[in-house]
């Protein structure tokens, strides 16, 4: 039983491996040596003991120095098969319930022939991690199945488990330094050599079992970028790059270090008792983007878990700075063309532990950017509030303004002729125009975007606002047909009607503004190679069995989706590049919610060629009889990051449940109209116009 007084205790089971014995497998995969693995192991035992104060009882350390022939270290000290399997045992059955555990391998990443074809298909591969005595007669990975099962033990005995690996899936040469090494076999081989599994860790049946449930207990059926295990259930991973990136190891300050390994240290020292995962990763990335500008480490898991704890604090925003030079005050951060942002766009630097962002007081800087990517770009900072906290990589980003006039959408006040004289409609409207003035200077002190402005005289409103025979504020679209779902009513004689019924057609602006966005370069790479189509089980499919995808049906436009029923959205990338992608859902009640991944993840990955299924069903909120719904798909060859779009749904503010509404009208080119010269932007908005696409795809449901 858990004992609520008894203070949580750390453990660490810490694995680096430079000597690989053998270097050579019989089928040509060879496993080069490395020379900072161990260094790396070293640097976290070293932060272990001195700031954590852990001893020799809650430290687990398997170790491989290469001396040329052998291992320095002695053999049971040595992270072979069995003994990086039985240091796992251990940890588990030593730690009691509420303890935290850190895990950290540093090492080659291989793939391997899967040896259980009956789940992974007779040409999948296993992801692994590689020990030390891989090249024996009986030498054997670490594979995927049997990782996510010792790890599920960990979480299933209420252990709190944080698991750093630094390696990679596939191979390849760094540049820019010929001393460099790539944590996993060279020239992305596979090893297809038959090697039997013993029952170290499960029987195949048990194992194959773990891995079904860890997939079925997914929130989202994709997999995460790390490409190492399902998405992580009840524990953190960190892992040093997209499975499509190498993890590199350099000279640090004289020694040979992992790139994740030596910038988790340098971010380490920042630690506070808020610092969540999240934070921290947004720290890390912004280092190693310092001189790994292609390998982007990934964190899946429980983000919002306190670091070393078990608490969950807030959510933070998703951007932030990815790197920062004193000398220019130029700052890289994390949003771009696919993000809504424009040259010009105004952004508030915050610490990377800043938890109120409506504290004006707590921003350290403000930055304006100058040259757009796809997903990031480069920003000028422009004024810094205090010299001796300046913005740093890791700081977090708020986006004020977003640069782009062509989002703001104009409102007309319609006084209506049909009404009784009891109404007071025109008292009513000029409650709303004084809301609105009072809006848009509070945004201006604040130096945000006010994202709806009064329509001139004459000219065409994107919306329109009236009062009805009821009393109520009633929004309509351009020709004033009332939008549905817009609950609850606001009836004008209540108390901050106006002010409320105003924050309305700024969300309706910023849902629209993301319905609407699309890549128009028509000569982008990208250009319609993101297909999607949602598609029907077959009549005779129940829930739990294997389907036929290819007996699949498409659902036609003018079918709608019965509550509770099953649907399928199929993805097709048609590319040659591999796209990074997130599917954001606009439901009925006006609520933009990441869909795919699920919520401890950024982006997901669909590799050239392939194609993903994703079960969902039809859901509609409460009081909402039936309503349209759209998935939009933002995929982009870069690292990206599309959370800080969602939006609660109606009243609610960013950050809610769900979200759709038909579109009304497209953007054209995302950069044009826009308030700054045409010279500025363009030459940088043909680049990152080759780096992104969106597709979406509406359907309707009903109860």
């Amino acid at each position: 039983m858990n004992d609520p007084t008894r203070r949580a205790e750390l453990f660490a089971l810490l694995i680096g491996i430079d000597y690989y014995r053998g270097n050579q497998l019989s089928d040509g995969v060879r496993y080069a040596p490395l020379r900072g693995c161990v260094n790396d192991i070293a640097g976290v035992e070293k932060f272990l003991r001195a700031r954590l104060q852990l001893d020799d009882a809650h430290i687990f350390k398997l170790t491989a120095t290469d001396a040329g022939i052998a291992a320095l270290e002695p053999p049971e000290k040595t992270p072979t098969r069995k003994n990086i399997i039985a240091a796992f045992d251990t940890v588990t059955n030593q730690a009691r319930a509420g303890d935290q555990i850190y895990i950290h391998y540093a090492g080659h990443g291989g793939r391997a022939a899967t040896v259980f074809p009956e789940l992974k298909g007779a040409d999948g591969l296993d992801e692994s991690i590689v020990p030390m005595d891989i090249d024996a007669p009986d030498g054997n990975y670490v594979r995927d199945l049997e990782m996510a099962t010792l790890l599920q033990r960990m979480v299933d005995k209420a252990l709190v488990v944080f698991f750093a690996l630094d390696a990679c899936h596939s191979g390849g040469a760094t540049r820019g330094n010929p001393n460099a090494r790539v944590r996993t076999a060279q020239n992305q081989q596979i090893d297809y050599a038959p090697r039997p599994l013993d029952n170290r860790v499960g029987t195949p049946q048990e194992l194959q079992a773990q891995w079904r449930a860890a997939r079925a207990a997914q929130t989202r059926g994709v997999q995460a970028i790390s490409g190492w295990l399902p998405e992580p259930n009840g524990y953190v991973l960190l892992a040093a790059c997209r499975a499509n990136e190498l993890a590199s190891e350099d000279e640090f300050d004289g020694k040979a270090h992992g790139a994740l390994t030596f910038w988790l240290l340098d971010a380490l020292q920042n630690l506070t008792p808020e610092t969540t995962y999240a934070q921290l990763h947004q720290r890390l990335v912004g280092k190693v983007h310092t001189r790994f500008v292609s390998q982007t480490p990934q964190l899946e898991g429980e983000m919002t878990r306190r670091v070393f704890g078990s608490e969950r604090l807030a959510a933070r925003p998703s951007l932030y700075v990815l790197a920062y030079d004193a000398a220019t005050k130029q700052a890289r951060i994390n949003v771009g063309q696919a993000g809504l942002a424009e040259v010009g766009a105004t952004l508030a630097l915050y610490p990377n532990d800043a938890r109120d962002f409506s504290a004006v007081q707590a921003r350290l800087a403000l930055a304006q950017l100058i040259e757009l990517g796809a997903s990031d770009s480069l920003a000028t900072v422009t004024e810094i509030f205090d010299a001796a906290k300046p913005p740093d990589a890791g700081s977090q980003a708020l986006v004020l303004n977003t640069g782009r006039l062509d989002l703001i959408r104009r409102v007309a006040w319609v006084t209506r002729d049909d009404l009784a004289p009891t109404i007071p409609q025109a008292d009513a409207l000029r409650a709303l125009a004084d809301a609105l003035t009072a809006a848009q200077a509070r945004h201006a002190q604040n130096g945000e975007m006010c994202w709806v402005e009064h329509a001139a005289e004459n000219s065409s409103p994107d919306y329109q606002v009236a009062v009805n025979a009821r009393g109520e504020y009633e929004i309509g679209d351009a020709v004033g047909t009332p939008f549905p779902n817009m609950l609850p009513p606001l009836r004008c004689a209540e108390p901050d009607a106006a002010a409320e019924t105003l924050r309305r057609l700024e969300h309706l602006a910023r849902y629209h503004a993301i319905l609407a966005l699309e890549n128009n370069d028509q000569i982008s790479p990208l250009a319609d190679k993101l297909v999607a189509q949602i598609l029907l089980p077959p009549p005779t499919w129940q829930r739990g069995n294997k389907i036929d995808f290819a007996a699949c049906a498409p659902l036609s436009a003018q079918a709608a989706l019965p509550l509770d029923a099953f649907a399928i959205l199929r993805l097709v990338n048609t590319s040659r590049f591999v796209l990074n992608f997130a599917v954001l859902d606009l439901a009925p009640d006006w609520s933009v919610t990441q869909f795919l991944p699920g919520e401890n993840q950024a982006m997901a990955t669909l590799e050239p060629g392939r194609m993903l299924y994703q079960f969902f069903r039809a859901r509609l909120p409460d009081g909402i009889a039936s309503g349209a719904e759209t998935f939009k798909i933002i995929a982009t060859t870069e690292a990206g990051n599309f959370r800080w779009l969602e939006l609660g749904a109606l009243g609610m503010g960013p950050r809610g449940t769900r979200g759709a509404q038909a579109p009304r009208t497209a953007l054209d080119v995302l950069l044009a109209s826009v308030a700054f010269p045409a010279s500025r932007g363009a030459p940088i908005a043909r680049a990152a116009n080759q780096a992104w696409t969106t597709t979406q795809i509406q359907f309707t449901m009903r109860r």
